[in-house]
């Protein structure tokens, strides 16, 4: 493998992959690869089907492979990745793997995506110490992208469904205590009829949403954090509004195609053909 020029973005996906549907790695590959980054992907876990609606699904702990992984790429003197992206992990000793070689290789522009609870609990099998695993990766992060039951757990803070502009305040000041240079803009914020993300300016809380599409989309977060991802790499100096405006609009685009389906279909994750057409309109 030759090693890849100094002016190509590249970036490096570290995340689950599920085999059925447009879920986690294959919809953040799928973004990166359309707008012609050059992309690595480190699978941390191999499942048959994502974890809801289809029973108990096969997965495969690839932590010996990660390892030899990147011992190959030493050996090959593979220059950074322009940036890095890391979402749901899943175990605590894959996190403790991730955060450590992560640290050792210094890898730049690193969001984390700290998937690992929603609706207001933690996901089957994690416990608290993986909420501690989280700060830990974030304390080396430039950006983080909780959602709001996230972001409780992670500031220790209950906020409920629905916090006002004081409790998110509060929250995200938290955080500095344990990711001091860490954006942590927060997403499915809850304002009315709308959703949207929010995070501090100052001492304010700026948000942007949307209208809420009625339903339950699987895979939304997995592709926010991907176009966001994509979009900061591509233009570093964006600033943070037109940022989350434009990584939102690629998401609502894919949850109005795929709202348009049967609700059974839901569960294999979001249509991207639209969304992806919106993301490359914006260069």
């Amino acid at each position: 493998m030759e090693k890849q020029a100094s002016n190509v973005l590249s970036t490096l996906i570290i995340q689950d992959f599920t085999a059925l549907g447009q879920m986690s790695m294959t919809s953040a590959l799928t973004v990166s690869q359309s707008m012609n980054i050059l992309t690595a992907s480190l699978p941390v876990q191999m499942l048959s089907t994502q974890t809801e609606g289809f029973g108990q699904p096969h997965r495969e702990i690839m932590a010996g492979w990660l390892e030899q992984v990147w011992h190959h790429w030493d050996t090959i003197d593979i220059k950074p990745f322009t940036s890095t992206l890391i979402g749901y992990l899943g175990t605590n000793e894959l996190a403790q793997l991730v955060n450590s070689e992560i640290r050792q290789h210094r890898n730049p522009n690193l969001i984390v995506d700290p998937a690992m609870a929603d609706q207001g609990r933690l996901y089957p099998s994690l416990t608290k110490s993986y909420v501690e695993e989280m700060r830990r990766l974030m304390s080396g992060a430039q950006i983080a992208l909780p959602n709001v039951t996230e972001l409780g757990l992670l500031s220790e803070n209950d906020l409920g469904m629905t916090p006002s502009d004081d409790k998110l305040r509060q929250a995200l000041k938290r955080c500095q205590s344990f990711a001091p240079d860490c954006q942590v803009i927060v997403t499915g914020v809850k304002k009315g009829s709308a959703i949207g993300c929010a995070w501090v300016s100052g001492n304010e809380i700026e948000w942007v949403g949307k209208n809420m599409i009625k339903g339950h989309f699987f895979g939304t977060g997995d592709l926010f954090s991907a176009t966001f991802n994509v979009l900061k790499l591509r233009s570093p100096k964006i600033d943070t509004e037109q940022l989350v405006s434009e990584a939102m609009a690629v998401a609502y685009t894919a949850i109005q195609e795929t709202s348009a389906l049967p609700t059974t279909q839901w569960r294999l994750g979001l249509q991207l053909k639209e969304a992806i057409s919106l993301l490359m309109s914006f260069e």
